[in-house]
């Protein structure tokens, strides 16, 4: 949609049930929110706090003239504004400017705003701030230590009560008015006023803002050859520090003066006196990033695997905001908006139980579109290890993996002294009692091994795919601990010829870590093996099996861990 449009639909939203006034045109510049909120008189310093609205009203043809007016945020809209009677003004004349803060100190709601003051018959600008302490507002009170007999106005601070910046004409700055900041510390004293030389200039700065990313945002007359006021935004570099200032697009500034920025969901807000009001200085709101899209690509290792399947576009709170149709060449994308986190699931049609996500954070650019581009791989294949188990795998020596069955059959043959009685087989440990507590754990990894590896060989006889000859390679990587073998030591078992698995091992064949190694590979492929066939035995052909013997394990896990298999299964 056309971002003119969107804007102007979602002021339509927000100000729905509004009343129209005459003094505005049928069809206002861009951005201008028009009535009720805008009129023939000044609306400047928009500010937000929490769900209210507050903007400052000037009437020319009073002596009073400034007025603080508030508009209330529920249901996607604003309240028709209202003047802000419940403030605590007192008797101070022509307020302007309210921010709003929690006091550090006390954590009550304080607020911050600029009025007149009189001192030897001369009218001067002061900055004023007042607590809520319970229902009730105190007070108001002169901020002193912050205030000079010169003029101070344009008050923002930092919702924590840390951090205020405002105006002033004091001596000592740049030229007109410049920003100062000031900090609260611990025990609630304000530091002395320090100018923000990096961004002032020798004309006029003022209504500063600071966005939730640290962004200051504020008006100034030196950064355009026109010398109207632009907004101008800077970036962090510290606590209370900004620097590279750089002017905002069009057409958040125009050759009118702007003025009065302030953020509210996503959109800038500010105040100008550009062509085609509703009179005088309006209200406007604008996008305050440009459009924003993530484009996602879905590979696979598969060759000739459809891609297809949906995507989820999640919010922060694990909503979904949006669905995606995949096509099989895998490419999709969403439309979103910037300054969010979203969450992207991918579910791949042909393999249900595939899903990955991918966590993103959308930036905001003012002067391009946002493009973030994302892979994801659909890989059912997969390299898992069976050490991530912390009991031993196998019996020290031996090589079948230490399963009920196994360890029966291995006490069996300690019975029946045909290993164990001679240096030819004491390589391999008489198991005691302790190896039956290990047991449900080694027969657990080796049903859900058994069972990821039939999900991605069922992958190849699935309609899916359309090509016949596309198999899985299965490779299997044995270890040993480093315990060293007698020379004498032998494979006791009877021969194995495996063409189908490559190993062939002769009875008496001399035993060392390698050929131990490879044996717990080899009887661990066997066990997968099983497993698949007794549930389709028309699978067996779509597996080519690799077995590996890598001797002993260096890593520095401990050694009854060191006794285990690497499973790796890819395409081919």
């Amino acid at each position: 949609m056309n971002r003119k449009l969107l804007l102007l639909l979602l002021v339509s939203t927000v100000l729905a049930g509004c009343a129209s006034s005459s003094t505005c045109p049928k069809v206002p510049s861009e951005g201008n929110i028009s009535s009720p909120f805008n009129t023939d008189n000044d609306e400047y310093s928009p500010t937000f706090w929490e769900n209210s609205f507050y903007y400052t009203v000037s009437n020319r043809q009073k002596k009073i003239n400034e007025t603080i007016y508030k508009s209330e945020f529920a249901d996607g809209k604003f309240s028709r504004p209202r003047v802000a009677n419940d403030l605590p003004f007192g008797s101070l004349q022509n307020v302007s400017s309210p921010t709003f803060c929690y006091n550090p100190i006390s954590g009550n709601l304080e607020i911050w705003f600029a009025a007149n003051t009189r001192t030897n018959n001369k009218i001067n600008r002061d900055l004023f701030f007042a607590e809520k302490i319970g229902e009730s507002w105190s007070r108001p009170q002169n901020a002193r230590t912050i205030n000079t007999e010169h003029f101070e106005s344009h008050p923002f601070i930092s919702p924590d009560g840390k951090i205020l910046i405002f105006s002033s004409d004091r001596p000592g700055g740049k030229g007109g008015l410049d920003l100062y900041v000031s900090v609260r510390d611990n025990q609630g004293n304000w530091s002395s006023p320090r100018n923000l030389s990096e961004i002032n200039t020798e004309a006029n700065e003022l209504s500063p803002f600071v966005s939730e990313d640290g962004i200051l945002y504020f008006s100034s007359q030196g950064y355009s050859n026109a010398k109207v006021y632009n907004i101008v935004k800077a970036t962090p570099s510290g606590y209370a520090k900004w620097t590279n200032p750089k002017l905002m697009p069009p057409p958040i500034n125009s050759l009118a003066d702007d003025t009065g920025p302030a953020i509210f969901k996503d959109k800038l807000f500010i105040s100008s006196n550009r062509p085609n009001g509703c009179g005088g200085k309006d209200l406007y709101a604008f996008d305050l990033c440009g459009p924003a899209i993530i484009q996602c690509y879905v590979t696979s290792r598969f060759p000739n695997f459809p891609l297809s399947g949906k995507a989820y576009l999640l919010d922060n709170e694990n909503n979904i905001v949006a669905t995606q149709y995949v096509s099989p060449f895998g490419v999709f994308k969403f439309d979103v908006i910037p300054n969010r986190h979203y969450t992207i699931r991918y579910e791949n049609d042909c393999n249900t139980k595939y899903s990955a996500e991918r966590e993103i954070i959308v930036p905001c650019s003012d002067s391009s579109t946002v493009v973030i581009r994302t892979m994801f791989e659909f890989n059912p294949v997969e390299e898992f290890d069976l050490v991530e188990i912390k009991v031993p795998f196998f019996v020290t020596g031996y090589y079948q993996p230490n399963t009920r069955e196994n360890l029966e059959a291995l006490r069996l043959k300690f019975a029946y002294n045909l290993i164990g009685v001679d240096e030819q087989t004491r390589y391999i440990e008489r198991p005691g009692e302790i190896y039956d507590s290990f047991t449900d754990e080694v027969e657990r990894a080796l049903t859900e091994a058994a069972e990821k590896l039939y999900d991605i060989v069922s992958l190849l006889n699935d309609n899916c795919l359309e090509k016949d000859d596309i198999k899985i390679q299965v490779v299997m990587y044995g270890f040993a601990d480093p315990r060293t073998i007698s020379p004498k030591a032998i494979f006791p078992d009877a021969d194995i010829e495996d063409e189908k698995f490559g190993v062939f091992v002769r009875r008496g064949e001399k035993m060392d870590n390698n050929l131990l190694s490879l044996l717990r590979a080899y009887y661990t492929a066997k066990y997968f093996e099983r497993y698949i066939n007794l549930k389709s035995k028309n699978l067996s052909d779509k597996i080519i099996w690799k077995i590996e013997g890598k001797g002993v394990d260096k890593s520095t896990l401990p050694d009854k861990q060191k006794r285990r298999v690497n499973i790796k299964i890819q395409p081919i």
